[in-house]
């Protein structure tokens, strides 16, 4: 046999372990970590029995292997370094971005109705995204139930009040169901027409809180909901928001328990902000 090939033998002197790439070593913690030339060359000068036996012995062959056919040792494929909890910064990694199916309204509807979503399924659409909805927890529903009857007793004959109805924004490819709705019509067969207009907007958050406040305020301010309230039961107070202008509500205030707060589409009403809360235990 010719010497280049009695020093490649050599270099194989101990297999490669099965079901392991040859590039990729085993770390400390079991973490798969990927190993530039400098290390790698690193390693060659270790002493046998040293940290370089064992399961990271595969680099050392490797690396003999391709540091002749590519300049500067690893091809670029094989640039990020993960070792110990250590990233090489200086090494670029390359990143992908993938694109999302986004769906429609009428989409959405259509995959209820052919049994994708389950019947009962809490999911919601929002842009075109279906979000799994937080569960509920027992006082998100005494919150909810309060704020419904005082409200319902408060508008009677003057507005209808909704329980965790949807609301179809199909321009904006979403169909929220918040825990609340109140809408201009009295008569209650006009949800989802025409001939009445959600006026007042309200959610109760305890998990949700930072998404309500933030992303869900977004999306209703887009849809031009004059008013949208979240029932804070992480600090018990009540988050009002009004004036929606470019995506984004003007105004944001906080009212606190026992206080009293009156909808800007019944001034005439004032609610106790500390009706709407569980009591204390």
């Amino acid at each position: 046999m010719g010497e280049p090939l009695d020093s490649f033998l050599s270099l194989n002197a101990s297999p490669l372990p099965s079901r392991r790439r040859p590039d990729v070593a085993r770390g400390d913690a079991g973490v798969v970590a990927e190993v530039g030339p400098e290390e790698a060359l690193e390693r060659e000068s270790e002493p046998a029995g040293g940290e370089s036996d064992g399961p990271n012995r595969p680099i050392h062959f490797f690396h003999h292997a391709v540091r002749d056919q590519h300049e500067g040792g690893f091809p670029p494929r094989i640039s990020s370094i993960r070792r110990k909890g250590r990233y090489n910064d200086d090494m670029p990694r390359p990143m992908e971005t993938l694109e999302q199916r986004r769906f429609t309204v009428e989409e959405y509807h259509l995959m209820g109705e052919a049994g994708i979503l389950a019947p009962g399924e809490r999911v919601e659409l929002i842009r075109g995204v279906i979000r799994q909805m937080s569960p509920k927890r027992r006082k998100h529903v005494v919150a909810a139930t309060k704020v419904f009857t005082v409200f319902f007793k408060a508008l009677e004959g003057r507005a209808t009040v909704y329980l965790e109805a949807p609301l179809g924004l199909e321009d904006l490819d979403s169909e929220p169901e918040p825990d609340i709705v109140v809408c201009s019509n009295p008569d209650v067969e006009s949800y989802g027409t025409p001939e009445t207009k959600a006026l007042l907007v309200i959610e109760l958050a305890d998990s949700s809180l930072r998404y309500d406040m933030t992303e869900k305020a977004a999306l209703y301010a887009d849809a031009q909901i004059p008013e949208y309230w979240v029932v804070n039961l992480v600090d018990r107070v009540l988050e009002v928001h009004r004036r929606p202008q470019n995506g984004a509500y003007e105004t944001c205030m906080r009212v606190l328990c026992g206080s009293r707060i009156s909808p800007e589409a019944w001034p005439d009403v004032a609610f106790d902000v500390s009706s709407f809360f569980p009591n204390e235990r």
